[in-house]
């Protein structure tokens, strides 16, 4: 039950604090690496938090599962890419970042992120 609460408030205190800490950044050196490092944490929570919806609907049976604490949807994406265990909709995944940024998910891989 605690870790339910716990998930609750963590919650309440995104949807309470982010945008103030988002308008704050704006203002202040390093607005890139700022939201680099947003952008990699959301990553990682999606990963956390669809890590078996991702299993059934990214990856064949076998593959690398998804849902590791501390690696990104594009790392579990490249793994299962090199692994040849990517379903259709995991393929079509891995082309859309490859569009957006060349060989994403297997740089992803290389930098253990």
């Amino acid at each position: 039950m605690k870790y339910y609460l716990l998930v609750i408030l963590a919650i309440l205190l995104f949807i309470i604090f982010a945008p103030i800490g988002w308008v704050v950044a704006l203002f202040f050196k390093g607005r890139k690496d700022y939201f680099w490092r947003v952008a990699l944490s959301i990553d990682q929570t999606g990963n956390v938090i669809c890590g078996k919806l991702f299993d059934l609907t990214l990856r064949k049976p076998n593959g690398y599962s998804f849902g590791e604490v501390d690696r990104t949807i594009s790392y579990a994406l490249g793994r299962n890419k090199l692994m040849n265990t990517l379903t259709g909709t995991g393929k079509a995944l891995d082309w859309l970042l490859d569009i957006i940024d060349k060989e994403h998910t297997l740089n992803a891989v290389k930098s253990g992120e």
